[in-house]
């Protein structure tokens, strides 16, 4: 019991660790790409993925089917 104790203080030491440096180094990264320009080809890998997450928010994910088939309900809201 108190290797097991010892070992998951261990292991929430480590995702605490993980996760108090998660943002500082992401940081730097980001601001570092912010501003820079994408081109075409990368705009439309975003599109078609866009795309393909609204085709399964309408053809896979049950709460949107049951939101616009539901009485009542603004499709907007969806």
């Amino acid at each position: 019991m108190i290797a097991r104790l010892r070992s998951q203080q261990a292991l929430f030491s480590l995702f605490k660790a993980l996760g108090d440096s998660f943002l500082p180094s992401l940081t730097p990264i980001l601001e570092r790409r912010m501003n820079a320009p994408s081109i075409p080809s990368e705009r439309q890998w975003e599109l078609l993925r866009c795309g393909r997450t609204v085709e399964f928010n309408l053809v896979v994910d049950r709460g949107t089917k049951f939101g616009l088939t539901a009485l009542g309900i603004r499709s907007e809201n969806i």
